[in-house]
């Protein structure tokens, strides 16, 4: 696991974004659509350089300069020396080997630096913006993972199995935001084949509840989580936060024993235990969907009704479409074995799908529902707005809007829970204080 930055590095970095002299971010909600896209879009420039490896003060080129080939690459998911090449930016720029040679010279420590310090910039963004709340959240937590063909060396390269087939794979754990109004990918780390997975965990919601200071939230994981450790991971940080959680339960024998009785049913204080003879007490809960499927379920929740955890579950598949936004438009292709670089380029396409859930949180809330940019179309406007060429124009800016999925339509800053789930919340903190 790699480290999180100090306090006194975060002070700095809000002290740094607050002295900032951006008086262009006060005003970018003024004007029509296509003159706040454009606006967006150079604060983004601002915040991409800050992501820029690490140059030498008398360098040829600007950190522009190599921002342009990252995001042209982003554009078609084509190889860096491929999109320098088709495209000539070489001509006036630095050639795909330069930009190769510093991706090649990072190191873990220094990408995942520079990857917080431009998502904490992103953050203060939104937040300025009212478009970033830290109240009644729903998180969503998940690996994501990208093939790998080379060979199995090193610690970052899992085994794995899809569609019964044997893989290679790199692996992040992903955080995002999964409520009505605002579905963010908050943050995303690398896993080796020596982390375990309730540590990934304990970390990962450690740093999202400090960093992006969290007062409360429901937390939905997968059910690779599902284990004695993890679930008293949960648990015990449940305690200590306001936190309340949902997984679906694998199942193991104990649990198929419940379904079979074809009874939906909570079971209070249900008890598991792994070989090492080490327990997990939870309530498991039995419930049928609208085709008449019994699933098992475990939680921390105070459940009334057992089939009205499927539609707040449901919400934890909000990650799936943000992990296939990452790979498509954004993700950059690569044959390197180098597990920095790669560590790098993932990290870019997650900046880039932050970037552009935002912005179109701001035009939703701010133009309706009929100006929304897809994913692809968001890169080719921020190719344009780097070109010294040809620059964008507000008035075609607005012609590329399309009315925005049902999936995306954002509300405004309401929580998305229901009056009878906020209630049982209510109840489990009242629970813990006594």
């Amino acid at each position: 696991m790699l480290e999180t930055p100090s306090g006194k590095e975060l002070i700095l970095m809000v002290e740094r974004s607050t002295n900032t002299d951006d008086n262009e971010e006060e005003d970018i909600l003024k004007g029509c659509p296509g003159e706040v896209v454009c606006v967006f879009l150079k604060c983004m420039e601002k915040i991409f350089y800050k992501f820029c490896f690490p140059l030498h003060w008398n360098a040829k080129y600007k950190k522009g300069d190599f921002f342009r080939i990252l995001v042209n690459a982003a554009r078609d998911g084509d190889f860096i020396t491929n999109e320098s090449y088709s495209h000539k930016l070489d001509d006036d720029g630095p050639a795909a080997d330069t930009l190769l040679y510093h991706l090649r010279k990072l190191d873990m420590k220094t990408a995942d630096k520079l990857y917080k310090r431009a998502n904490w910039y992103l953050y203060l963004f939104a937040k300025k913006h009212k478009v970033f709340r830290r109240k009644n959240v729903q998180i969503a937590i998940d690996f994501t993972d990208k093939e790998y063909w080379g060979e199995l060396d090193g610690e970052w390269v899992h085994k794995t199995k899809k569609s019964k087939k044997k893989m290679r794979v790199h692996r992040w754990v992903v955080v995002s935001f999964v409520d009505r109004d605002q579905k963010y990918i908050i943050y995303v780390e690398p896993i080796s084949i020596s982390d375990e997975t309730h540590k990934v965990l304990e970390s990962v919601l450690e740093r999202v509840f400090r960093v992006y200071n969290i007062f409360n939230a429901r937390v939905y994981v997968d059910r690779g989580f599902f284990s004695v450790n993890c679930i008293n991971v949960l648990k015990d940080f449940s305690a200590s936060h306001r936190m309340t959680w949902l997984m679906p339960a694998v199942k193991n024998e104990r649990v198929k024993e419940k379904i079979d009785l074809e009874i939906e049913k909570v079971y209070h204080n249900f008890t598991m235990r792994n070989k090492k003879r080490e327990k997990a007490v939870f309530n498991l809960v039995i419930a049928r969907n609208k085709k008449g499927e019994l699933h098992a379920f475990a939680t921390d929740l105070i459940v009334l009704t057992p089939s009205d955890l499927y539609p707040c579950y449901a919400r934890r598949w909000q990650i799936e479409t943000n992990n296939r936004s990452i790979r498509y438009p954004f993700l950059i292709t690569t044959t390197s074995k180098r597990m920095p670089t790669r560590d790098y380029l993932m990290k870019f396409a997650v900046l880039c799908t932050f970037a552009w859930m935002v912005i179109n949180a701001l035009l939703l809330r701010k133009f309706g529902l009929r100006c929304w940019l897809p994913g692809r179309t968001f890169v080719k406007l921020l190719v344009k707005s780097l070109s010294p060429e040809h620059g964008l124009n507000p008035e075609r800016v607005t012609k590329v809007f399309r009315k925005a999925p049902a999936s995306a339509r954002a509300q405004t800053s309401v929580s998305s829970l229901s009056p009878l789930q906020k209630f049982c919340i209510l109840l489990k903190f009242i629970s813990i204080t006594i």
